[in-house]
């Protein structure tokens, strides 16, 4: 065999293994499906360390967030109030360090709690 054949023939191989791992067209990357946020695996893990310490039975804010129904209920204000940044309160300044305690949530965390709402 000469080397034109060869190349030529890896190239076909090449393809082949590329059509069979990309299923998208063009051959972009495929990413994966996006799902919708469930609150035992996505919300109250959220919900546990940013707020739970304020919203349980007998804390200090109005309403407990510990179970289902209870933050259920509350949905669409856990999410404006966490995309205003309204909740969870923190007044310290950032400009003087991080805080070890500061139950601010990320931008993921807020997305999660907005569209499970």
């Amino acid at each position: 065999m000469t080397l034109k054949v060869i190349a030529a023939a890896a190239g076909v191989v090449a393809l082949a293994v590329a059509a069979v791992l990309d299923r998208t067209p063009r051959g972009r990357a495929q990413s994966p499906p996006k799902t919708q946020p469930t609150f035992y695996r996505d919300v109250l893990p959220v919900l546990q360390d940013h707020c739970q310490f304020c919203h349980r039975a007998d804390g200090i804010a109005p309403m407990p967030l510990q179970t289902y129904a209870q933050a259920h209920r509350w949905a669409s204000q856990i999410a404006n109030q966490t995309q205003t940044r309204r909740m969870p309160p923190w007044f310290a300044d950032p400009r003087f360090g991080h805080f070890s305690n500061d139950p601010s949530l990320t931008p993921e965390q807020i997305a999660t709690l907005a569209s499970w709402a």
